[in-house]
């Protein structure tokens, strides 16, 4: 019986070792470790502005708050981590920010774990302590691999599309250069066939002047006439009676009283002067037919 108290200890120190080995071996990771290599983890890039203006510290355009270096802003730990400063008290930051000329850009990259529970966590990847980053460098810099071909490609695409919308830009300018030629082409084909139209009888061409509605000839008080020149070309005049209200003239075509007219003349083609003034207001509404003279034809 005395023999068998060694073989128990012996035994039961080698189930201990053993539980003890397996207990080490169980033995979980840093909550930190085991987050992020149990987390599906992704990066992000941001950027922050720090400038002063009027007096005022602004973070994106937006006035810092109180206390921020209490509150540990991340913007604040970020300047600290990427300008190898330390700012105990707000004092001592604002001090800092008020030396600030123009605006200043911060760029980080944030790491995103979504947990199993789903939860998600951000925090700059430069938080990370040594241990912690070489667990993301290789997921960091797959990430960074994969964002430098997305941005290649985006970029390619928007050269393209760039050049794309320039040739059609060019297209399109030597479109309308082109219709501007044919309509020129039309135009002098047009004059040439009525010139040739008026040479052979067929027309005649007529300046008619075109005054607008409301008045005649600037003169409310007026009244247009028909009349003959002394050539038999047809006209139209005013009549107006004098303020003493017993005095009547006809100036004929020449009826711009007192120079306020705001007529002008309009060259159109007809075989009579009614045709070629219908033609003439139909072109130009709002205008009425003031005088007519033929400039060609039979």
């Amino acid at each position: 019986m005395v023999r068998s108290i060694p073989a128990m200890v012996i035994f039961s120190l080698a189930l201990l070792t053993g539980y003890g080995t397996r207990l080490l071996a169980d033995e979980p990771m840093p909550d930190a470790e085991k987050s992020i290599n149990e987390s599906n983890v992704s990066f992000e890039r941001h950027q922050f502005t720090v400038s002063r203006q009027n007096g005022k510290i602004l973070f994106d355009g937006i006035e810092i708050a109180k206390h921020i270096v209490e509150t540990k802003s991340k913007e604040v730990k970020l300047i600290e981590t990427f300008d190898g400063l330390s700012f105990p008290s707000d004092r001592q930051f604002l001090q800092w920010a008020r030396k600030i000329q123009g605006t200043r850009t911060y760029t980080y990259d944030e790491v995103i774990r979504v947990a199993e529970d789903g939860s998600t966590h951000t925090q700059p990847l430069v938080f990370f302590d040594k241990d912690q980053r070489s667990i993301l460098d290789a997921k960091w810099h797959a990430w960074l691999d994969k964002r430098r071909v997305e941005i290649e490609e985006a970029n390619r695409l928007r050269i393209a599309q760039e050049q794309e919308t320039k040739r059609y830009q060019q297209q399109v300018h030597q479109l309308e250069l082109q219709t501007q030629a044919l309509q020129a082409q039309a135009a002098a084909a047009e004059k040439s066939s009525q010139s040739l139209a008026v040479i052979s009888g067929a027309t005649s061409l007529w300046e008619v002047e075109l005054v607008p509605k409301g008045g005649f000839g600037g003169c409310y008080d007026c009244s247009p006439f028909l009349g003959q020149l002394a050539n038999g070309t047809q006209s139209y005049g005013i009549s107006f009676v004098a303020n003493s209200g017993n005095l009547a003239s006809s100036f004929g075509s020449h009826y711009n009283y007192g120079q306020r007219s705001s007529s002008f003349h309009v060259k159109a083609y007809g075989r009579t002067s009614q045709i070629a003034s219908e033609q003439a207001v139909a072109d130009h509404p709002g205008y009425r037919v003031g005088t007519i003279r033929k400039l060609a034809g039979y």
